[in-house]
């Protein structure tokens, strides 16, 4: 992934309530539990194709 699509999709999931926090991941809704990378894209990967996004746009997140 370029360095663009990767600030892209952090973008998009701060939006969301998302973010990094050290080696994992945490959602405002419940910063208590670590989430790993693999569980974030699992979780938000049908919010992506939801978004009225073409395909060009959701390839970069």
């Amino acid at each position: 992934m370029e360095r663009r699509d990767e600030d892209a999709a952090r973008r998009w999931l701060a939006e969301q309530g998302v973010r990094q926090a050290g080696e994992g991941w945490v959602s405002d809704g419940r910063p208590e539990v670590s989430l790993t990378a693999g569980e974030v894209a699992h979780s938000w990967a049908g919010d992506v194709f939801a978004e009225d996004l073409d395909a060009a746009d959701r390839s970069c997140l």
